[in-house]
C-alpha cells in the first residue's frame, strides 16, 4: 500500500506517560485505559490510514487517520455503535493523546466509515 504524505505537518501522537491525579476535576471515563492508547498509538497503524484512496482534502478538519483512530480507540474502549460516540467527542484524555481540539463527531464519523 503506498503512503500519502500529508501536506499538513502530520501530527504528533502523545503517547507518554501523563501524570494521574485522582480527583474530579478533569475526570475522564477512560482514565485507566491511558495504557491502552499508548499500545495502540505506539503501534503507528494511523500511518497505514494516510494512503491515497483515504486521501481526504487538504483544508479538512480531520484527515482520515484522525477518523479510524479515533474509530478504532473508542471501539476498543467499548463504545459498540458509532452513535455512542458522542460519549467521547469532548474527553480530555483521548484529545490530549490524539492532539486533537476535539474528536470527529458522530456525523463525521458516519459519513467517512460508511463507504
Amino acid at each position: 500500500m503506498k503512503q500519502h504524505k500529508h501536506t499538513r505537518k502530520h501530527r504528533r501522537r502523545k503517547s507518554c506517560k501523563i501524570h494521574t491525579h485522582f480527583d474530579l476535576n478533569s475526570a475522564t471515563a477512560f482514565g485507566g485505559a491511558a495504557g491502552l492508547i499508548d499500545f495502540v498509538l505506539q503501534t503507528g497503524m494511523d500511518k497505514y490510514f494516510c494512503t491515497e484512496e483515504l486521501g481526504k482534502r487538504k483544508d479538512a478538519q480531520f484527515q482520515m487517520d484522525d477518523v479510524a483512530l479515533t474509530f478504532v480507540l473508542g471501539t476498543l474502549l467499548g463504545q459498540e455503535r458509532i452513535f455512542h460516540f458522542e460519549d467521547i467527542e469532548h474527553d480530555p484524555l483521548l484529545m490530549l493523546k490524539l492532539d486533537l481540539p476535539k474528536l470527529p463527531d458522530t456525523t463525521l464519523l458516519y459519513k467517512d466509515l460508511s463507504g
